[in-house]
């Protein structure tokens, strides 16, 4: 029997994600946006939102970092925004001394950061013990619960985007039981995504009535399915024609969704 590729999400992204779908892979259909979407949304929510004219952006050196780097530089340009700073740092990396340095003489209004929970919290607690006033949106591969653990203390009020809402907005309570009972912890960041992704499957093959890749296929791209983020309708390269970026905000030691 062949196989199908349903994209489940994964922040350890090792290419620039929306180049995927642009592959030709027939059988590729994704339950996340793509960070052209994300770096939409961010771009928006900054500029529309936050009220921010001048931003700094940084991003690691993989080749999702430098891809929604470059990503946000355009959307900003795009919105009227000024990017003062494009500054590069190492994955992993967790000391800023020069890049604090540089974002404070660059003086934005907002800060964008573009990796991941290895980095993103060093980042954030080194800014503000700098006092850098500028508000910080960090990209969906630091919506982790590290990025908070690991700031010490200094992650309140920074904002992260993400590919998946919030289990408590879309989610009941019996889901949500019956999760716990087979997982044996509360859903976390991307267990509705990963969720979405197996019903998806699931749900393609029983309005296929088989099991067959082809038939499967068909029946994804032929009308809607109903998850637990929305209806998921696809274009013909397996990319949800209304995708949706949630954007979180961190109040309490916790990820609170405040978009949309």
């Amino acid at each position: 029997m062949s196989t199908m590729n349903i994209s489940l999400p994964d922040t350890l992204k090792s290419f620039v994600d929306e180049q995927v779908s642009q592959r030709g892979y027939g059988n590729f259909f994704r339950v996340n946006a793509n960070d052209a979407v994300q770096a939409s949304v961010d771009a928006e929510f900054l500029v529309a939102t936050l009220g921010a004219r001048q931003i700094a952006v940084l991003h690691n050196d993989t080749e999702y970092g430098i891809g929604l780097g470059k990503e946000m530089q355009q959307e900003l340009s795009q919105l009227g925004a000024e990017v003062v700073l494009m500054q590069q740092v190492k994955e992993g990396q967790d000391r800023y001394d020069s890049e604090v340095a540089k974002v404070k003489q660059a003086n934005p209004d907002a800060v964008f950061y573009a990796g991941y929970e290895i980095e993103a919290p060093y980042l954030r607690a080194a800014l503000v013990k700098a006092g850098v006033p500028a508000t910080m949106l960090a990209s969906d591969g630091a919506f982790l619960s590290a990025t908070i653990d690991e700031a010490a203390g200094a992650a309140e009020g920074m904002y992260v985007s993400s590919f998946a809402p919030s289990p408590a907005t879309v989610a009941d309570s019996q889901w949500i039981k019956e999760y716990q009972a087979i997982d044996y912890r509360n859903p976390d960041t991307y267990s509705i995504n990963g969720y979405s992704a197996l019903m998806l499957l699931a749900e393609g093959a029983k309005k296929a009535n088989s099991l067959e890749s082809g038939k499967i296929e068909s029946s994804l791209r032929s009308g809607s399915i109903n998850s637990l983020l929305g209806q998921l309708n696809y274009d013909d390269k397996g990319d949800l024609t209304k995708p949706t970026v949630y954007v979180f905000q961190v109040k309490d030691n916790a990820f609170v969704q405040v978009s949309p």
